[in-house]
Parts: C-alpha cells; structure tokens; sequence
C-alpha cells in the first residue's frame, strides 16, 4: 500500500479557492431566495429591461421612468443580457433582476482566483485570496443587490480586464493584448464607474510594469483598440444627445478629500464583527511596502482618488489579496515558527504546524459565519409583501400621471427599495425618488439628494405635516397623494439593523386634516388622496 501523501501549498490553494466558490456560490444564492425579490434596488434597471424588449431589442432613444424621459446612455450590456434571458427563458425580467446578480458574483470569485495566481505568482495565496474576498461583506452589498444586473457584470469584467492587461506585460504575449481589448471593451458598454476603475489600474500597471518602448506600444495599441470597438456605441449617442447626460452622471462620484481617509482607516470591508480581513490587508500592505512592492498598496487607495462613490467595491480586491500576502507570507511563518523552536524539528511548509491548522480553520469558520449573518441582514432589504399590494392596487385604482410623496422615514435614499421600485410598479410618479436624476441634473443631483432627505426626516419632526408640507414646498414638489409605509429598515451600509414602525404621527394629523383622505389603509401602508386625489 502506497503512504499517504501530504498535499503541496499549491493543492491546498486549489482547495481553498474550490472552497470558496462552493460556499460563496451557496451565500450568494441564498440572499435572493432569503428575499423572494430583487435585493434593494433596480427598479430602474427593470424599466431599463422591458423598454428594450418592447422596442424589439433596438437600443431605445429614451427611457421612460418616474415621469422622466431619460436618455438611454447608460452602458448597455447589462441590460441586453437581463433582456434576452428573460425572453429566452420567458420570464418576469424581475426574476433576472432579482438572481442574475448572485449568479455573476459566484463567476467574479473565479475571476479573482486567476487574477490572485498572476499578482501573486503562488496558488496558495490566490486560494486564500479568493477565500477572503468571497466572505468580505462588501463583496455582496452593492454587487447582489437589482442594481447588481450592471454593477456584479461591471466587476466580473473589471477582475478579467486587469487580470488580462498585467499578463499582457508580464508575458509580452498578443494574445492577451486581444483579450485586453476585449474584456475592456466589455466594460466600458456594462458599467460606467467600472470603466473608470478599469481605466485607473492599466494606468497604474502600465507605470509599475510597462514604462518600456513596448510597454507603450501595447497600451497604445491596446487604448486604441477599445476606443474603436467601442465607438459604435458611445459615438452615435454623443452625436444625439451630446456630452451632457455623461457630464451630469460624472457629477455623481461622491468625490472629496476626505474620502482618502477611508483606505486609512478600512472601514470599506464592512465587516459586521471582528475587523479581521481589514487587520490583516494592513499587514500585507506593510509587508508590501517593505518589499518595495507597491502595485497592491497603491490600488487600495487609487479608487478612492478615482471615484469614491463606488470606490469600496473595488478596493476590496487588493485588500483580499494584500490580506493573503499577509498570512502566507507574515503570520503563518512566523507562528510556524515559535512552534518548531518549541517542538525542536523544522517543518516542509508552514501549514504542517498545528498552530497555523487552528488559526487558518478559526479564521475559515469565523469567516464564513459573519459573512452569512451579513448576507441574511442584506437580503431582508427589499421591498415588502404589503408594499407591493399596496403599488398593485395604486396602479389599479388612482389618475394616470398621478403624483406622489412616498414618505419611508428613511434618508438612505439609495437603501430605500420602496422608492426605487413604486415607479417602477405603480406606473406613476414619485416625487420622493432619487433615481433616474443622475442622468439629467445637470450638476444639482446632491442637491435634489439632501432636499428629500430633509423630506424623509419629517417623519421625526414634532409637527411632521407642517415639516412635509414645508420641506415639499421648498423644493417644488408637486403632488396629489401621499403614500405612508409604516414597516421601516434600520440599516448600516444596506444591511438591516432592526426595525421600526414609522409615520404614526403623521398619519394621527393627515386624519384629521380635512384636505386629505384616507385611500388606502392597512397594518403597514396607509395612502391618502390630497384634496380630490387629482
């Protein structure tokens, strides 16, 4: 009989990731189903969806959403994709806005494995590479949620593109500079905010790795090549609506100084308990430093310099990987050996000590458990049984073109899944919704943001219909109901915290109040018509 062979560091790495994309696939999974409805967001995107099936799969001028007529330049690869799974599967789009997110996510995880082995150059540190970006919080919150239909594809692209341009000049190979083309192509027709991300790390590749004759000569080629392939989709929509619903997304990034902080302090992972992934991407990032490495430490920081807005879900990459450098190349040595001196016989690999296999399995099981504490907390951001009846009987029973003040109590205007979707369900008009207004405020969007969020704290005030109708007033909102859900979310980052019942007072005055009557009533949605309702 043949002994037992021990595994080699770059079995287990494999392992480890194999690990990773079965329990991240299961995480994953588990939240749209957990939610019975897509997670937070992506009304929008739904519109988005069926408007390009009833054009017949044409790119539509516009987009219809809200009372808007919005120019449809948003990237549109996403959107096809959701269109054409649910045409060829014949379902509701909201089914694709609700899975194709998760379903993307479990791909980015294979994606980070080949990005981690070329960074990298060990599998064992691409294993636990993978293992800690599939169970950092972050790598859920925004990508798995509606909105996720263009964001998990604009990261999927993003991990590719990267991945593909540094063996573009590692190998000197052409093919890669193909793929390159390729896969950044991809992103720039999937995901505004990934195009910039991506654009900002070939710049930081090409000044650490390619400031040779040739080096320039792929990145022209390369550059070049993607502003063609490309160009049959941005070009025509500049010719027709001109640079200013791109100028006006720009103005959305959340770009401030003080958003350097946030790689200082690595509050970005979201981790709910123990900061532990953030501990230790600090470690590897001194061992980086010290090395004279600095690709990694400076990616964490470069999106945040870029576009702060959606900085966090990129950073998360680096973070993983400077996370893995930290264990494999910092901890687990040295716990390895204060055992060795202790047990007086030098070990083949560090993760043959006993001290490591406790750590590394405590680090795998903590790990995992927070990551699906925060997951379960995310997936009860969506939008709630009572909800929808109450946006199916609106749509049934209240004036095409009605108007709305949808009062939620809460200020987190893009955590608010009653917001995003009653245009999106009702057919009628929010005047409380955010979204849409990114692409035609013309520089007034923050603006817009902090009036509805002085709006949405009435429901706080001591008077809050003198504070609605005050705040409304203020901000030229019009409206003929207003629509009262009672069931609010605490949340921190997009996950639940706890629950409150919200609006009691003002629904106590509105009752009294003979301008308004009461339409619609139940435990947590009560709508009243403001004079005749019209």
């Amino acid at each position: 009989m043949k002994a037992r062979r021990n595994l080699s560091l770059d079995e287990i790495g494999y392992l480890i990731a194999l690990a990773a994309v079965i329990l991240g696939g299961w995480l994953y999974l588990q939240q749209p189903a957990i939610a019975k409805f897509p997670i937070n967001d992506g009304g929008l995107f739904y519109v988005m969806i069926r408007a390009i099936q009833e054009n017949g799969f044409r790119l539509p001028d516009y987009v219809h959403y809200n009372g808007l007529s919005i120019p449809f330049v948003y990237p549109p690869l996403g959107f096809y994709a959701g269109a054409g799974i649910s045409s060829l599967l014949r379902i509701d789009p909201i089914l694709v806005v609700q899975w194709m997110p998760a379903s993307v996510l479990v791909l980015i995880l294979i994606g980070i494995y080949g990005l981690a082995r070329r960074l990298l150059n060990s599998r064992f540190e691409a294993g636990m590479a993978t293992f800690l970006y599939a169970f950092t919080p972050r790598s859920m919150t925004w990508l798995i949620m509606g909105g996720g239909l263009t964001r998990s594809l604009g990261q999927l692209l993003l991990v590719l593109t990267v991945s593909s341009l540094y063996a573009a000049y590692s190998q000197e190979s052409k093919k890669h500079v193909v793929w390159t083309i390729l896969l950044g192509s991809l992103v720039v027709v999937t995901h505004p905010e990934a195009t910039l991300h991506v654009v900002a790390v070939c710049l930081l590749i090409w000044l650490l790795k390619g400031r040779n004759m040739q080096g320039i000569l792929r990145s022209a080629v390369i550059a070049l090549g993607v502003v063609v392939v490309t160009a049959a989709w941005w070009l025509p929509l500049i010719l027709k609506f001109g640079l200013a619903p791109f100028v006006s997304a720009t103005q959305t990034g959340l770009h401030t100084s003080l958003a350097l902080f946030n790689p200082l302090i690595m509050t970005f992972a979201e981790e709910p308990a123990m900061t532990i992934i953030a501990a230790l991407g600090l470690v590897g990032l001194i061992a980086c430093l010290a090395k004279r490495d600095y690709l990694l430490p400076a990616w964490l920081f470069l999106p945040f310099i870029v576009e702060p807005r959606g900085a966090a879900t990129v950073s998360i990459i680096p973070l993983a990987l400077l996370g893995s450098i930290a264990l494999h190349e910092v901890i687990f040595p040295r716990i390895a050996a204060i055992e060795e001196s202790v047990r007086k016989k030098p070990f083949a690999m560090c993760m043959e000590s006993t001290a490591v296999k406790i750590l590394f399995w405590y680090l795998a099981a903590f790990l995992f458990a927070v990551a699906v504490y925060a997951g379960n907390q995310l997936a009860v951001t969506s939008l709630s049984d009572a909800n929808r009846s109450a946006f199916s009987w609106i749509a049934d029973h209240t004036p095409a073109g009605s108007r709305f003040l949808v009062m939620t109590g809460d200020a987190e205007l893009f955590c608010d899944p009653v917001q995003e979707w009653f245009p999106a369900l009702t057919g009628m008009v929010s005047e409380t919704t955010i979204q849409g207004h990114e692409w035609t405020s013309n520089g007034a969007f923050f603006t817009r943001v902090g009036q509805l969020q002085e709006l949405q704290n009435c429901l706080q005030a001591d008077d809050p219909e003198a504070c609605v109708t005050r705040q409304a007033a203020s901000s030229g909102l019009a409206y003929n109901y207003i629509y009262i859900s009672k069931s609010g979310t605490l949340k921190q980052f997009c996950r639940a915290s706890g629950e409150e019942r919200r609006g009691n007072a003002l629904i106590s005055e509105l009752t009294t109040d003979p301008q308004y009557t009461s339409a619609y009533r139940t435990q947590d949605v009560v709508i009243f018509s403001r004079g005749n309702g019209r």
